[in-house]
């Protein structure tokens, strides 16, 4: 997940200098930039929020029970976080769903 992270940030990075080699004039504030560095490399909830999302919640089939409450979970999350307005839009009709009751696997070989 730090590559990933890693990834991100280099992407940022290459992509903002599109500027031709040119001074904008427009001062970079560090103190700002490390903030969200050690932000996203110290306190960073994504191993934790895509453990809930795969393993918690798991298959999110479109009108599944897993979808609607992994829907739920994230509303919570995004509250606890202090966003405001965080809530569910209907969207649909989608008709019939389904979700699995049963799963049977066989190994044939070790």
């Amino acid at each position: 997940m730090r590559t990933l992270i890693c990834a991100v940030f280099l992407a940022a990075g290459l992509s903002a200098q599109g500027n031709g080699g040119h001074d904008s004039g427009e001062k970079v504030d560090l103190y700002t930039i490390n903030r969200i560095r050690n932000e996203a490399f110290q306190n960073s909830k994504v191993m934790e929020n895509a453990f809930y999302l795969t393993d918690v919640y798991g298959p999110r089939l479109t009108g599944s029970p897993g979808i609607q409450a992994a829907a739920e979970w994230a509303v919570r999350r995004f509250n606890e976080w202090g966003l405001s307005n965080a809530r569910l839009e209907k969207w649909g009709p989608f008709g019939r769903t389904w979700y699995c009751v049963r799963f049977t696997a066989h190994m044939k070989e070790p």
